[in-house]
């Protein structure tokens, strides 16, 4: 049950983490990091992504690349413009634009499921499997993100 503060609105309470909390936290993250890093080695991952691979189905590819570029960019608008600029919290987000968060929730499942389709013909059913240690890679990689912007 929500606790409510005078006004009838929600509280938030936030705990703070203690110092082992925050290391697990970083080692968990580097762990994930590492996970990715030695994956895309094996799997030849620059590589396969890259201009020269000709097994890669491009059209599909670029769709997926295009939905990811779309979806960075409308972080990019939630975090710095509307966090920085409007000055409005994260927890105002779904107030402001509220279609926003499932849009772009969409677009990273569609885009998960392009790259897939178009890695296919080199990994096979490893596909899922090496992009989602790698995405998984890369969002823990925003651990080590100071945030004082």
């Amino acid at each position: 049950m929500p606790i409510l503060d005078d006004d009838g609105q929600d509280k938030v309470i936030r705990k703070e983490k203690s110092r082992a909390e925050h290391i697990s936290d970083k080692i968990h993250a580097l762990c994930w990091m590492g996970a990715a890093a030695s994956i895309a080695h094996v799997s030849d991952f620059v590589n396969v992504m890259s201009l020269h691979n000709d097994e890669v189905c491009r059209p599909i590819f670029y769709l997926g690349a295009t939905l990811l570029v779309v979806n960075a960019a409308l972080t990019i608008y939630l975090v710095l413009f509307l966090s920085r600029v409007l000055k409005i919290d994260h927890t105002g987000w779904s107030l402001y634009c509220p279609r926003i968060i499932p849009a772009m929730t969409g677009m990273g499942i569609c885009s998960f499921f392009l790259f897939t389709r178009a890695t296919w013909p080199v990994w096979g059913l490893f596909a899922p499997l090496i992009l989602g240690v790698i995405s998984l890679g890369a969002v823990f990689s925003l651990h080590f993100i100071p945030w004082c912007i």
